[in-house]
């Protein structure tokens, strides 16, 4: 037998501040769009090209404020008295106005030079700015809050690629920071919105090229290797027309949009490639292959909508929705970690982690409930009494919907867990009953085998006092391990701790394993009374899984009952061999 040192592993310390990091860069940039709801931005209704300091107005929307300062198409104007950020605000598409900002132009009509001083109005887009505003906050907090969980429980290459894809996205996609800066910040977030979008491309690509295992797909060096490259490409491009709003109707911009069109295009094609290789990983990650393809064409959709010009596409809900199906990513890969374990992570949804959900979705509806009321209706006695109202009605809804929504994730998530604990809690109560030990034994390997759908199972029952021999198995070709020795370190394990142990954890091996889905990965001990009885190895489940926490705690469980049926077996037998003694026995005679 031989060991393995335990693999070094980065400080937890450092995972959480990268994961605090990355998910609050995108938290910043799109809760920063808030202040457009909070505060509604203004517009003054007309359109311009700049050169140098001379504008020429292109067009006066009707009834605005610059067609009522007496503002008209074709005006030529300066600008070199505008302050500095009133300019940049005016010239930027993406800078924040404020409602009531005050411009001064200085126009040039039929020769003659006037002032035009116009104060810009709330933008009637606001409402859906509002609701773009609030998809965008729920898609950030499902991708980036699913990425981060997952990181934090299995930081694996895996799972970081997924958490750059998710923040990036959300920092490109839905940020709205930019509008908040002026030179020279502006250009520094120009910057590093950039590398988001170089990190989301090259994260997402090796996502997809190595999810569940981190193994690279066929021909997943190639298509990472071409991922860095259209990475940093797109993030150079992504760069000069963030900065350069001269170049966004330009062949610059079209060149853009085709490579990522291409990038999404390989994309999917890879995703089919790694679907077609077979085996348990095809039904374990079709919905993570079939909710990213979903996405991804979306995004194909969107892009090639923005290409081809479609006036008025441009952050229409058409827009909203196909940019935000990339929601279905992470709820497939969150489906299939929960209800296939495509990844082993300690992830388990309990009665407390469902209250606690509702619990902080109602603050979060009444805060808000709180802040409208207290924003729109503070007249009077009319808001406390809507806020009783509505807590009340809340309250009663709470309590009406936990329920409901436990059921609902159990059912979805748990069906076949509860199953198998049900079955395995009936064994648990049947082995004090059973009648030898080879009954024991049956239970202990075939039934946890048999409801987990694991890939092996074996028994190894204590013969004599320095070996174990195995006794039972499930999975198990001849001409594998059949004795443990005492002097084996996994008997000394067993013995210090009455605990499951994780084999590879220990760096524990033998020779004449089973190979493959039926090599052991879990030890449960069988002891009573401080002796270690026998030792059960379990292999995965037949699809790859790993054993979660309460498969664990069952089959420990399951042992801990068996111990005390073996002893109960033992004692029942040792009294019948002194009952048999004493029955066959001849007494001795004396005489005198």
């Amino acid at each position: 037998m031989s060991h393995q040192a335990p693999a070094r592993r980065t400080p937890r310390i450092l995972h959480v501040v990268l994961v605090v990091v990355l998910a609050g860069w995108a938290f910043v940039e799109v809760l920063a769009g808030l202040n457009a709801f909070i505060h509604p931005p203004g517009h003054f209704g007309f359109d311009f090209v700049a050169s140098g300091n001379e504008i020429l107005i292109t067009r006066v929307d009707p009834s605005s404020a610059a067609a009522d300062a007496g503002l008209r198409a074709g005006d030529q104007g300066e600008w070199q008295y505008l302050d500095p950020v009133d300019r940049y605000r005016l010239q930027s598409p993406l800078a924040y106005k404020p409602a009531g900002m005050s411009i001064r132009l200085f126009v040039v009509r039929n020769r003659v030079i006037f002032p035009v001083t116009m104060a810009a109005r709330p933008d009637p887009a606001a409402l859906n700015d509002a609701i773009a505003e609030g998809l965008a906050i729920a898609v950030t907090l499902i991708f980036v809050g699913i990425a981060s969980v997952l990181v934090l429980m299995r930081p694996t290459i895996v799972t970081w690629s997924f958490l750059l894809f998710a923040s990036g996205y959300s920092i490109v996609q839905f940020g709205s920071l930019h509008g908040m800066l002026i030179p020279p910040w502006s250009d520094i977030h120009a910057a590093t919105t950039s590398l988001a979008l170089a990190a989301a491309v090259w994260g997402g690509g090796l996502f997809l090229s190595r999810f569940p295992d981190g193994r690279p797909a066929r021909l997943g060096r190639w298509y990472e290797a071409y991922l860095a490259a259209a990475g940093a490409t797109l993030g150079l491009l992504f760069f000069k027309l963030f900065g350069d709003f001269a170049a966004r109707g330009t062949m610059l911009a079209k060149i853009y949009l085709w490579l990522m069109i291409v990038t999404v295009i390989v994309s999917i094609a890879l995703l089919l490639v790694r679907y077609r290789q077979g085996g348990a990983e095809r039904a374990r990650g079709r919905w993570v292959m079939l909710g990213s393809s979903v996405s991804l064409a979306a995004l194909i959709a969107d892009f090639a909508l923005r290409l081809k010009g479609v006036q008025g596409f441009n952050n229409s809900p058409v827009d909203l929705a196909l940019t935000s199906a990339v929601v279905l990513i992470p709820i497939s890969v969150a489906y299939a970690i929960l209800r296939h374990r495509v990844i082993d992570v300690n992830f388990v949804i309990s009665r407390a982690l469902i209250y606690g959900a509702i619990t902080s979705a109602v603050v979060v509806l009444f805060s808000f409930v709180e802040w409208f009321i207290g924003k729109k209706l503070s007249a009077g006695g009319l808001a406390a009494f809507i806020e009783v109202a509505g807590a009340l009605t809340i309250g009663f809804w709470f309590n009406a919907i936990h329920g409901r929504v436990e059921r609902f994730f159990e059912g979805i998530f748990f069906r076949a867990q509860h199953r198998a604990e049900q079955h395995l809690a009936r064994v648990v109560a049947a082995i004090a009953h059973a009648g030898a030990v080879e009954t024991v034994d049956d239970f202990l390997t075939v039934e946890p085998s048999s409801a987990y759908g694991l890939g092996s199972a074996a028994l190894f029952r204590r013969a004599g006092g320095n070996r174990f021999e195995r006794v039972a198995a499930v999975g198990w070709p001849s001409g594998t391990l059949d004795v443990l020795e005492t002097s084996d370190p996994l008997v000394a394990y067993l013995s210090a701790e009455r605990a499951t142990l994780d084999l590879e954890e220990v760096g524990w091996t033998a020779q004449d394993l089973p190979a493959a889905g039926a090599h052991p990965v879990v030890a449960a001990p069988v002891a009573a009374r401080n002796r270690l009885m026998a030792i059960a190895l379990y292999g995965p489940h037949r699809s790859g899984e790993a054993l979660d926490p309460d498969e664990r705690r069952m089959l420990l469980d399951l042992a801990g009952a068996a111990a005390f049926a073996y002893d109960h077996l033992e004692a029942e037998a040792l009294r019948r061999e002194i009952a048999a003694m004493r029955g066959t026995g001849s007494p001795q005679s004396s005489s005198s």
